[in-house]
């Protein structure tokens, strides 16, 4: 059940998230830092992790367009659902997951056995010892599996407002509220460190996101209208981006604009992340950067560049402190060359690996 057809300007976003969560680790290992006027470079990069936001607010619209635009020919099938999120999640994943496990040889001691076989199953964020043990973006991965799972449950809980955008949008929308409440209850009754991390990277934690992406399904413009592109989008669109990047920037306003425990600087600027997203098609400007081919193709194989980067950057990092050159004394050439081999690694999976499987899900799928 995902929308086969290309709308404008979210490949482009795609290519943007990866490139935060990039950044975010180029930073922890090199540690970066300088200042543009107020914005702190270090708190904006460190705060590159809300491309995750951006990716499960994407994830949600995309699931949920074809919910707000069924055609009754073409019921939900489970088992087509099934295979086509399977065919586009499990062969990148799991290629990038077993050779780590090999390079590592991760599985002489029993905890490294459970660690290993969480990873497979998608429940590493469920144990404290494995969310960041063998790569430190596989955790949403299993957050994303989980929110697949529960996507067939919340199209019958919502199935009777379906035909009523408004009020489908409202019930998803109060569905997100209290997802963040029964998370923020949780976090206020268990603060132990030992599960600090299982909590705030969990499903619960993030369901608001997902839900909150499900809902703006019918504020998207249907693929093929002439839908007018009018300044006013990009500068709702320009405006929002440097909203994110004002309170992601400046340490005061970060401390600031979020509610208890919500997750990346909820519900703000997961808000202006949705406002960036229904621009995107309408705006003339930033729709036309968006859909300019290498930010469009980078945006195609993100999800590749999202899983390899991080192996990159550890084995050019360890490349270079052997030849005496140091990431913190060299940070540029190690992004130029971190994010080269990021977008090699992820175009030859995409070519060799991910395209074929997902071509042969959707032959399947009919």
């Amino acid at each position: 059940m995902v929308e086969r057809s290309h709308i404008r300007g979210l490949d482009g976003l795609r290519a943007g998230a990866c490139l935060a969560v990039f950044a975010v680790h180029w930073q922890q290992i090199t540690g970066a830092k300088g200042n543009l006027g107020p914005i702190e470079l270090p708190n904006l990069l460190e705060n590159g992790n809300t491309g995750v936001a951006l990716f499960f607010l994407l994830s949600g619209l995309l699931l949920g367009l074809p919910y707000w635009r069924a055609n009754a020919d073409r019921p939900f099938s489970l088992p087509r659902y099934a295979r086509t999120r399977a065919a586009r999640i499990l062969p990148a994943y799991y290629l990038c997951l077993t050779a780590l496990v090999l390079v590592r040889s991760h599985w002489h001691s029993p905890q490294q056995l459970a660690d290993t076989a969480l990873h497979y199953v998608f429940l590493h964020n469920l144990a404290e010892f494995s969310i960041y043990s063998l790569s430190d973006p596989f955790w949403t991965i299993a957050v994303q599996v989980q929110f697949y799972a529960l996507f067939p449950l919340l199209l019958l809980l919502t199935r009777p407002a379906r035909r009523s955008p408004a009020l489908g949008m409202g019930l998803l929308l109060a569905l997100a509220a209290a997802s963040y409440f029964a998370h923020r209850a949780v976090m206020e009754h268990y603060q132990p460190p030992q599960t600090h991390y299982v909590l705030s990277h969990s499903l619960l934690a993030h369901l608001p996101l997902f839900l909150m992406g499900f809902a703006a399904g019918p504020l998207m413009p249907r693929t093929g209208d002439p839908t007018r592109r009018r300044a006013a989008w990009d500068a709702l669109l320009w405006l929002s981006a440097a909203g994110i990047i004002a309170v992601l920037g400046i340490p005061a306003l970060d401390e600031r604009v979020s509610i208890p425990h919500g997750r990346y600087n909820l519900p703000y600027v997961p808000l202006l992340l949705l406002a960036i997203i229904l621009s995107a098609p309408r705006a003339p400007l930033a729709g036309a950067i968006l859909e300019w081919p290498p930010v469009r193709l980078l945006g195609v194989i993100s999800y590749g560049v999202y899983l390899y980067h991080l192996p990159c950057l550890r084995v050019l990092s360890h490349l270079m402190q052997r030849a005496d050159a140091s990431p913190a004394e060299h940070p540029a050439l190690l992004a130029a060359l971190g994010l080269a081999l990021s977008i090699t690694a992820a175009a030859l999976s995409w070519i060799v690996l991910e395209r074929p499987i997902l071509r042969w899900s959707r032959g399947r799928a009919g």
